[in-house]
This record gives C-alpha cells, structure tokens and sequence, in this order.
C-alpha cells in the first residue's frame, strides 16, 4: 500500500474500512426488519371455496351414476332373461311332448348344467312341473354320457336255468325216436344275433306230455334232478315242431 503525498495512515485506514463497515448496517438493518416484521397470514385458497360445491356435485353425480348401474343392470337382466325364454322355446315343447322319461332326460341334459335349479323349474312352468330329481338325473346324464348323447342299450340275455339241466333235457328230447325228418317244407330258424338259419321241417312222433313224463322217469332212474315239469313243457313250446 502508497501512500499519497500530504496523506496520513490513519485516514488512509478509515478510507479502506469504509465499505466494510456499511455492508454490516445493511445486514444488521435486514435482519432487524426481518425479526420484527409480524407474521402474515397466509392467503386463502381459492380451492377451498368451492370445496363444499365440488362435495356435492361428486356427491350428486355418484349417485346419479348408481342409479344409471342400476337400471342398466335392470335392463340387462330383463334382455337376458328375455332372450333365455326365446332361447327355450324349442326345447319345451320338446321336453313336454316327449314321450318316454329317457328323452326327457336326454333333452333336459342339454341345457341342465348351464342355469340353477329354480331358474330352470321357473322356465318350465309354462310347460310341465320339473322337480329337482329330474333335474339331478339329467345333469348326470350330461356328466356320464354328455349333454344330449343317445345312450346305446345292448341287449342283454337272462339266463335262468341252470346250463347243466337244460343240456341233459335237450339231449334227450333230440333223440330220434321223437322226431322224423320230412321230405317236403322247410323251417327257418332265428338265432339271436339275428341270422336266419334254414333247416328240413321235423314232426314230433310223440306228445310233449308224453316225452316229459318218459324225460322224468328218465332221470330218476339216473337219480339227476331235473327241471320242473311247467320249465319243460315250456321248452317245448319254444322247440317248435309238427305233431
């Protein structure tokens, strides 16, 4: 640092802590201003003025748009319905003039599973009574043979008498002192696969009386118990021959 001619160093020293000194008022006056100025009140929002309007108008419009679920709920209901009750005209008619209870329940079956019990006895009204055992038994047809499948019966053959006896009295009313062959005429015989077979016409030489009482002596003297004697006279009508 120069110093200026005719200058002293402590003016010179007053000159250069000027600014300093001035820049500490300023901030000891901003901090005074800061500290005793109160507080102020913050503004209002402008949102909350209309808070209560905007409740009501979510309010009014919550509603407005649960009556407007509500009544197309309503519609939707009453269009399915409808287009259910057009859905089961056909099958109806069908179900009420069936004749058998096997078709009803294949006709039942088709639909059985896809609505509830009542809905379904509530359709049927018009028609016929449907209880819930019909309705149990047509799902099970669906369940075991599915839904309208034809149930294929094989016939089935019972046979009650014991193979041993009906063999022992056939092999003794074969013989040929019962019967004779005839030239002329033929029989045709249906084997119960359905194939026909034909064979020479036979004439039984003795009554069935006759050759169930021999067939009784027959089989005592061989001491084998035989079948009674209304099961062999109703072989014989089924063994038919000329007398």
């Amino acid at each position: 640092m120069t110093l200026l001619q005719g200058q002293r160093p402590e003016e010179s020293n007053q000159q250069e802590n000027e600014p300093y000194r001035l820049a500490k008022r300023m901030a000891a006056l901003n901090l005074a201003t800061v500290t005793s100025t109160p507080a102020a009140t913050p503004p209002r929002p402008k949102a909350n003025a209309f808070t209560a309007d905007w409740t009501l108008g979510c309010r009014s419009e919550t509603n407005s748009q649960s009556s407007g679920d509500d009544e197309a709920a309503e519609s939707t209901s009453e269009l399915a319905m409808s287009a259910f009750t057009d859905a089961m005209e056909k099958p109806n008619p069908a179900y009420s003039n069936a004749m058998t209870s096997t078709l009803k329940t294949q006709i039942l079956s088709l639909y059985a599973y896809r609505y509830p019990v009542k809905t379904l006895q509530k359709i049927h009204e018009p028609y016929s009574n449907l209880s819930e055992w019909q309705i149990r038994r047509a799902r099970a047809h669906a369940r075991e043979w599915g839904p309208g499948s034809l149930v294929e019966k094989s016939p089935c053959h019972r046979v009650r008498l014991p193979p041993i006896k009906l063999d022992h009295f056939l092999d003794f009313a074969n013989r040929p002192y019962f019967y004779q062959d005839v030239p002329f005429s033929t029989r045709k015989l249906r084997l119960s696969s359905g194939e026909k077979i034909t064979m020479p016409n036979v004439i039984r030489k003795v009554t069935r009386s006759t050759m169930v009482k021999q067939y009784l002596q027959f089989s005592e003297e061989e001491q084998f118990e035989s079948l009674s004697r209304s099961t062999l006279f109703r072989i014989l009508e089924v063994r038919e021959a000329s007398q």
